[in-house]
C-alpha cells in the first residue's frame, strides 16, 4: 500500500464460532515508523458490546458538559470468554477520568459487561449489564459476495451464522451514563425485543418492552426522576427498484408510555425512507408522519431528540478517493408552527489509509466536536 501504513502482532486468535479474531501485542506502523503499541484488538462479531469499541486510538474532542475531552479506551483480551477494557480520559471542565470495564460471555447467548468509571467532579459511575438470547431461530441468511469484501471476514466466518435471535431479554443498572449532554441513572432497566419476522422476507415487525426507573440531569444541573414503562411495536417492508440502485423501507412506530405521577406519552409515527446508490451523494431522504401524539415525556432527552412533529431527514454520503464527506439532518415541518429549528444535523469528514479511518464530526445543535480513528 503507497501510505505504507502496517500493523503487527504477536500472535492472533481466530473464533469462527463466534465470528471474530483477537490480535495481541499489537505495534502500529507508518512509513515503518513504530506509532502506537496497544495489548490487544478484537476485530468481528458485533455480538459482543465491548468488541464494537475497537479502536485503540484516543477519541479528541469537545462538548458542552465535558468540555475539551481526550479518552482513551485500551482493549484487554485474556480467553475467549473473558476480556475487559481499561478506559483513561482528561475532561477539561469535569477533570481527570477513569476507569475500568469487564466483560464475560457465559455462551453464545449469554453475557454480562460490567462498568466502573470516575467522571471527575460527576463523581464515581458504572453498572452492569446482561444479554440473553432467548429464543433463536435458522433463518439461512445469504450474504452477496460483495457485501463481504474483505478477506478477514471470510476466515472467521462472519457472514455464515445462520442462527439469529428472534427474542432478547436485557437487564441494567447503570449510574451517570452520558448521552449528549446528559448524565442518566437507569436502576434498574428491563428489556425484552421480540422479533418473530422471517428475515428472508420484505416485511418485519418487533416489540419492544422496557421498564426503567431513571434519573436525568440537565446540563444547568436540572434533575428528572420517574418510572416508566414503555411498549413499542415497530413493522418495516422494504422493497428494491431498478437494479437494486433504489431502496424504498416503509416503517410504523408506536410507543406508549406511563410514568410514576400516571402522566402518559403516547407516539404514533409513519416513516418513508428512499436511498439511491451509486449516484452522486448517494442520497438517502426519510419523510415521518405522526400519526398520533398525546401527553408529553417528562423527560427533557425525550423533548430533544424524540420525533414530536412531521419531519424530513436527510443523509449524504460521497467518496472522493481515499477522503469521504457526509451529512445528515432531520428537519421538523409543521404548517402551523413558525420558525422550527432543525431536531438534528451531523457534519462529518475524513480518510481512509489502508485499514485506518479518520473521522472528524461536528453536531451544532449539542455542541459537539469529535476526533476519532478507527481501525479496520
Amino acid at each position: 500500500d503507497h501510505w505504507n501504513v502496517i500493523d503487527s502482532a504477536e500472535n492472533i486468535y481466530i473464533y469462527p464460532q463466534w465470528g471474530y479474531l483477537v490480535s495481541n501485542n499489537n505495534t502500529l506502523h507508518i512509513k515503518e515508523v513504530p506509532i502506537l503499541w496497544f495489548p490487544s484488538f478484537p476485530y468481528g462479531s458485533r455480538q459482543y458490546s465491548l468488541l464494537e469499541k475497537s479502536s485503540p486510538i484516543p477519541d479528541i474532542g469537545s462538548n458542552e458538559r465535558e468540555g475539551f475531552f481526550v479518552k482513551s479506551n485500551t482493549n484487554i483480551h485474556i480467553n475467549s470468554k473473558l476480556s475487559g477494557q481499561l478506559h483513561l480520559g482528561y475532561l477539561e471542565k469535569l477533570g481527570l477520568s477513569y476507569g475500568f470495564s469487564p466483560a464475560y460471555i457465559f455462551n453464545e447467548d449469554m453475557q454480562i459487561e460490567g462498568k466502573i468509571r470516575y467522571h471527575g467532579i460527576d463523581g464515581w459511575g458504572g453498572g452492569a449489564t446482561l444479554r440473553w438470547n432467548l429464543i433463536k431461530k435458522k433463518f439461512g441468511v445469504e450474504k452477496k459476495e460483495n457485501e463481504v469484501n474483505r478477506d478477514i471476514e471470510k476466515i472467521i466466518g462472519t457472514f455464515n451464522d445462520n442462527q439469529l435471535p428472534i427474542s432478547t431479554f436485557r437487564a441494567s443498572w447503570l449510574e451517570k451514563e452520558l448521552i449528549y449532554n446528559y448524565r442518566v441513572d437507569v436502576k434498574p432497566k428491563v428489556e425484552l425485543l421480540v422479533n418473530p419476522a422471517d428475515l428472508n422476507s420484505n416485511f418485519q415487525t418487533s416489540f419492544l418492552i422496557q421498564a426503567e426507573d431513571r434519573l436525568e440531569e440537565g446540563p444547568t444541573g436540572n434533575q428528572i426522576m420517574s418510572k416508566r414503562v414503555s411498549i413499542e411495536n415497530t413493522t418495516v417492508s422494504f422493497y428494491n427498484v431498478f437494479n437494486d440502485n433504489i431502496k424504498i423501507k416503509n416503517s410504523l412506530q408506536t410507543q406508549a408510555n406511563l410514568y410514576k405521577n400516571n402522566t402518559k406519552w403516547i407516539n404514533s409515527l409513519f416513516s418513508i425512507e428512499v436511498s439511491v446508490e451509486d449516484i452522486i451523494g448517494n442520497p438517502k431522504v426519510t419523510f415521518t408522519k405522526s400519526l398520533y401524539n398525546k401527553g408529553e415525556s417528562p423527560f427533557e432527552l425525550d423533548q430533544n431528540y424524540s420525533i414530536q412533529t412531521d419531519e424530513i431527514g436527510v443523509h449524504l454520503f460521497q467518496k472522493l478517493g481515499d477522503f469521504f464527506i457526509a451529512f445528515e439532518g432531520n428537519y421538523p415541518i409543521q404548517s402551523n408552527i413558525k420558525n422550527l429549528k432543525p431536531r438534528f444535523y451531523k457534519l462529518s469528514t475524513g480518510l481512509t489509509l489502508h485499514c485506518i479511518t479518520y473521522e472528524f464530526s461536528i453536531l451544532p445543535i449539542e455542541k459537539q466536536v469529535r476526533f476519532g480513528v478507527n481501525l479496520l
